[in-house]
């Protein structure tokens, strides 16, 4: 039983999943308002493992178990696997999802439906003589970028890089056949955890801690330096984080996070051009900001969850509550303001026990304990 009580099912801790923010196409509920405060979307039964696997413009897709459930735009079949299988690295763009990995490193693609009536449904496209893949992700400009599954003992990382998902997809088929290479080959010493996108670049975090970034490096978004040891088209350290023991990345819009093991936050790059602010401690800032978060008797609190839409942040600190901040249009922190941006951190009201925090491009989702 957890230390501080609770509902369970079977032994097991049950949450509730709450979402807030934009919903125009009704990727978030039913009714067509934008939420502006944290609302439950599931009374999650904790006997069938929940994961939000996408969240993107117009289409959230979540499992459960071997269901597939998609709300927005893009209808998705529910009867999609036979077998339990473990859902991991949605990726997709504006339409909705796109494709995603098992938790065996196989590849499955989103596939139109033959008839009206009937849903996409993710289909593997993995054969036994298919490449592995790590991780993968995709960028808001196109591109995509994998890491290979490595060997128990390798400690060498392989990154490939194309310039489409269709690219990917005429790779994936037929490695070798003309034309069809990898638009880039990137190799990395180490053994990679984490591989994020953005709308124009790429954030890699590997087991040892160390943080790579590649891509666009317009509006400060790769966090370090350019130059000729160190092109933007390549992956290269962040300099800033070097001896943190990074654990967790998270990417979104031109911004990336980064949470170290002693539960310091840092956060760089800038919201988008045209959005009306600017987030305060982003400001004056040439590469990296470590992130100052107090409650209102001005304490510091650690981090221990972060998560990046494409102009806002949201964190739970300790004691498990939420702060969130960066732009508010459509209600995406939750906080029940009707103002479109906050440039400080505000801690959102009336919800408490935050087990996990997740953000669309102008959304937030929050597992809380169930009471």
């Amino acid at each position: 039983m957890p230390a501080n009580g609770g509902a369970q099912v079977n032994g097991v801790e049950a949450v509730r999943l709450l979402a807030a923010g934009f919903n125009g196409h009704h990727q978030l509920f039913a009714f067509d308002e934008d939420p502006r405060a944290f609302t439950a979307m599931v009374e999650a039964d904790a006997t069938i493992p929940r994961n939000v696997l996408f969240a993107g413009w117009s289409t959230t897709v979540f499992q459960a178990g071997r269901s597939i459930f998609s709300l927005g735009h893009q209808k998705l079949a529910s009867d999609n696997f036979e077998v339990d299988v473990q859902l991991q690295c949605g990726f997709g763009d504006h339409e909705g999802i796109l494709g995603c990995l098992d938790h065996e490193g196989r590849l499955y693609l989103a596939e139109q439906p033959q008839s009206p009536d009937e849903g996409w449904r993710l289909s593997c496209q993995s054969t036994d003589v298919s490449p592995k893949i790590g991780t993968i992700a995709a960028a808001g400009n196109g591109r995509i970028a994998l890491t290979f599954r490595q060997a128990p003992n390798g400690n060498l990382a392989h990154i490939a890089e194309f310039d489409s998902p269709l690219a990917l997809v005429r790779w994936f088929r037929d490695p070798s056949g003309e034309g069809n290479y990898p638009a880039c080959h990137h190799m990395i010493p180490g053994r990679p955890k984490q591989l994020l996108a953005n709308t124009g670049s790429f954030i890699l975090l590997m087991e040892g801690g160390e943080v790579y970034t590649w891509g666009d490096a317009r509006y400060q978004s790769l966090g370090r330096a350019i130059g000729e040891a160190m092109p933007a088209d390549k992956p290269g350290v962040v300099d800033a984080l070097g001896g943190l023991n990074i654990f967790k990345i998270a990417s979104g819009g031109w911004m990336d996070a980064a949470l170290s093991a002693d539960s310091s936050l840092y956060i760089w790059g800038a919201t988008s051009p045209g959005v009306e602010g600017s987030i305060r401690c982003l400001e004056d800032q040439d590469q990296v900001a470590l992130v100052n978060l107090t409650d209102s008797a001005e304490d510091f609190l650690d981090v221990q969850d972060v998560a990046v839409g494409d102009n806002h942040i949201a964190v739970i600190s300790e004691g498990d509550r939420l702060f969130a901040v960066g732009e508010n249009r459509n209600g995406q922190l939750g906080v029940g303001s009707e103002e479109h941006f906050l440039e400080e951190w505000q801690e959102v009201p009336n919800l408490t026990q935050v087990r996990k925090v997740g953000c669309g491009p102008k959304s937030t989702f929050v597992l809380t304990k169930a009471t």
